[in-house]
């Protein structure tokens, strides 16, 4: 019986279901071992290769695999093969035997699926792209070689408030609060639970919380705090950006290294954007993995200065510019939460303010801006600063209620207002480890950070 596996011109190449046919058995032996090793070529799509160390000696531990450019949820050493035709589950299983002999994988163990197109190859043995490619594409009637993915088709996390989080996940939960009391309308969310079967988000992605600090020690927090890799708590500048052990961000507000929140603003927002997801605590962000760093501009009287928020947004530029952060976005809740700060002396706001916003924004930061709490057009005869800077790169929101209308306190404008997110109760959490009742547009934006 003549090979399978192409060797070279003079081999023919038949299909699985010819071979089976003619022999009982579905592939011939392959002979691998014997070709050189070629590199894959960019028109070849990408295979995963080595699993994880953690999972090393070990099948069917669920992990996260590189898989076409993604971190996906997979059964180590399980591998999923896609025939072009049905085998029968013997067939399926000999074929399946035959690929992990090509492979090199002598410790596997084989199964069949429905009627012998697919079968599965277990083993502990690890083989690599090349291994992968050169089996799939050797074997006339082998349409694939796949990671064994583990599939949740509404991806949600184990955190004991998130069915509360209507703003993740609107089910038409029963919201009474002092702005909406009803059930909301199911649908009327972000579509969270959508977005997490794509992606959970990654740490290695930066997003600055400008605003009261952060309780960085958070319980439901900690492990989405930046930390300065640059930097050792040892009372010394040891990357050279002008701020001693800024370990963990800055305290524009009273100029120290520790941005922790003494409000609890701060803390909310950083919790829509980033709480800690599926840790069987509290509740979850818009973001399971991600990387806060915490900006306080607040003094310990609540008050934020101009000069603060300036200074916090020259940081952010020049952590980017010279230090190659990969900073991608801030969230800036503040002109909600204190909008007399420019009504009275600013109503055109401040130029300098504004040239930080749009340093930031050149230097790749997208910054985000809460539209403000006081029922009125930003187009018309109130401006609420930040968020009404006429700067491309800067996004302003409003906020929605539970049954997906804007909500009664929320500022908009066609022109100076550019979306809405939930706003009406969706809760966060608070310093010390707890949570709070969250809202208003100050807890909008975070929804678009996330």
């Amino acid at each position: 019986m003549s090979s399978i596996f192409r060797v070279s011109g003079a081999h023919a190449r038949r299909s699985a279901a010819s071979i089976a046919r003619a022999s009982g058995a579905p592939f011939e032996r392959a002979t691998i071992d014997t070709l050189e090793q070629r590199v894959l070529l960019s028109a070849v799509e990408p295979f995963v290769g080595p699993l994880p160390a953690s999972a090393k000696g070990q099948v069917g531990v669920v992990e996260f695999v590189a898989w076409r450019g993604a971190a996906v949820e997979a059964k180590t050493g399980s591998w999923i093969l896609t025939f072009d035709q049905q085998l029968g589950r013997d067939g399926a299983i000999e074929a399946a035997q035959r690929v992990a002999e090509a492979m090199g994988l002598d410790d596997a163990t084989f199964g069949a699926i429905g009627k012998g197109r697919y079968a599965t190859i277990d083993s502990p043995t690890r083989p690599s792209h090349w291994t992968i490619a050169s089996a799939q594409r050797s074997f006339e009637g082998l349409l694939a070689i796949e990671p064994n993915l583990i599939y949740q088709p509404m991806r949600v996390p184990n955190d004991p408030l998130f069915t509360n989080q209507w703003g993740l996940d609107n089910t038409g939960q029963f919201i009474n609060s002092g702005f909406f009391t009803g059930f909301g309308t199911p649908g009327a969310d972000i579509s969270a639970v959508a977005a997490w079967d794509v992606t959970i988000g990654s740490r290695d992605v930066i997003v600055a919380v400008i605003d009261t600090g952060v309780d960085i020690d958070h319980p439901d927090l900690a492990a989405n705090i930046w930390r300065n890799p640059n930097e050792t708590p040892n009372g010394q500048d040891d990357d050279g950006n002008g701020f001693v052990d800024d370990l963990y961000g800055w305290d524009f507000g009273e100029l120290n290294n520790d941005p922790r929140d003494l409000d609890g603003h701060g803390t909310g927002a950083a919790g829509i954007i980033g709480a800690v997801g599926n840790n069987g605590i509290g509740i979850t962000g818009v973001a399971w993995d991600v990387s806060i760093l915490p900006i306080k501009v607040a003094d310990r009287f609540g008050n934020l200065s101009a000069s603060a928020i300036v200074a916090a947004h020259e940081y952010l530029t020049m952590m980017i510019t010279d230090y190659g952060h990969n900073i991608v976005a801030s969230n800036n809740s503040y002109g909600a939460f204190a909008p007399s700060f420019y009504l009275d002396e600013f109503p055109e706001g401040l130029f300098s303010e504004r040239s930080a916003i749009e340093a930031f924004i050149a230097a790749g930061g997208t910054f985000v801006a809460s539209a403000g709490n006081d029922a009125n057009d930003n187009d018309a005869n109130f401006t609420s600063f930040p968020a009404s800077y006429p700067i491309p790169g800067l996004i302003s929101v409003a906020a929605t209620a539970p049954d997906d209308s804007l909500a009664i306190f929320s500022n908009y404008g066609a022109q100076t207002v550019d979306l809405a997110a939930p706003g009406v109760a969706p809760g966060s959490l608070a310093p010390g480890g707890g949570t709070q009742p969250f809202g208003g547009t100050s807890a909008a934006a975070p929804f678009v950070v996330g």
